[in-house]
């Protein structure tokens, strides 16, 4: 024990260390595993209206038809591509301009209630005590909320128009296999620009203006880039899991999906909230707040014990 002490106190200041042992501490301080429990909840409550204004919205779009999502649902679990697909095929038989104004009312201010919990959890990590008005936060959470679906709609089109720029250089024979490759890399790497886009811009607007002001815009970008990358691969370890490991079936039966959907929002909920806690530590280091000794750290009582 005696060994591991001088060996943590030798270790206590170099950046690297540092920087894991405050983020670590972060993490369990602000009990960000049972937040991602609570924001799991309100992710549930909102997905749904907000999919019924998302897909009431298409139609009225460049896009046009709603089946477009349903590959994309490939991408999850087949329980929660299930779920996604049901879900689908039913708001296109009810699709109406009545339910248009309803679920757009429904969908946006559901989805802006998981958002303002994302907000204030990421506030917290920069321990800003200051919050903004509860119409500031509203019109924030829907302002995002629109982006949101902007974005996915751009995805949409983006495919749309890959799939007919492929069609074209298919038709072309010197063309298909010089551009075979470059073709195959957009359709990994524009998705993965997407969603970078948005957890960047989430990280960024979440302070508020002032609080801002004092935090470089680069500290944002460790933060969306681990949770671009966390999300796809845990996404990937989860859908694999559940297809070759879990029980789930044999023990929640007809809920299984149901289960499924809420473990992956879970994982979603808390690779958001991990991405914020980063963001803020790199803040943080790079103020040099993190040197010894710090009050962010998992080992400050067995270096320096209290009396």
């Amino acid at each position: 024990m005696t060994k591991l002490i001088q060996n943590l106190d030798k270790l206590k200041n170099r950046p690297f260390f540092a920087f894991f042992d405050a983020w670590i501490y972060s993490i369990l301080d602000q009990l960000l595993l049972q937040k991602a429990a609570s924001l799991a909840y309100y992710l549930i409550l909102s997905i749904f209206p907000f999919l019924i204004a998302l897909l009431n919205i298409l139609p009225h779009t460049p896009i046009g038809d709603v089946n477009i999502i349903a590959p994309l649902t490939q991408a999850f679990p087949e329980e929660i591509s299930r779920i996604l697909i049901l879900f689908i095929r039913d708001i296109k038989v009810s699709n109406s301009s009545t339910l248009l104004s309803f679920s757009l009312v429904a969908g946006l201010w559901s989805a802006s209630s998981a958002l303002r919990q994302i907000i204030r959890n990421i506030n917290f990590s920069y321990d800003f005590t200051k919050d903004r008005s509860f119409f500031s936060n509203l019109a924030l959470s829907l302002g995002l909320t629109l982006g949101l679906i902007f974005l996915i709609i751009l995805i949409f089109i983006t495919q749309i128009f890959r799939d007919q720029v492929t069609q074209l250089i298919n038709s072309i024979p010197s063309l298909k296999g010089q551009f075979y490759l470059a073709g195959r890399f957009s359709q990994l790497i524009i998705p993965l620009a997407y969603m970078f886009l948005s957890f960047f811009l989430l990280y960024y607007l979440c302070p508020r203006k002032e609080d801002r002001q004092n935090i470089p815009t680069q500290t944002f970008l460790p933060g969306a880039i681990f949770s671009t990358v966390s999300l796809v691969i845990f996404s990937q370890i989860f859908k694999f899991y559940i297809s070759n490991f879990s029980s789930y079936a044999v023990t929640y039966g007809s809920l299984a999906g149901i289960i499924i959907f809420l473990l992956w929002l879970y994982l979603l909920g808390l690779i958001i909230l991990l991405g914020g806690a980063l963001n803020a530590n790199v803040l943080r280091a790079k103020k040099g707040r993190l040197k010894w000794p710090r009050k962010e750290s998992l080992i400050k009582n067995l270096i320096d014990p209290k009396p």
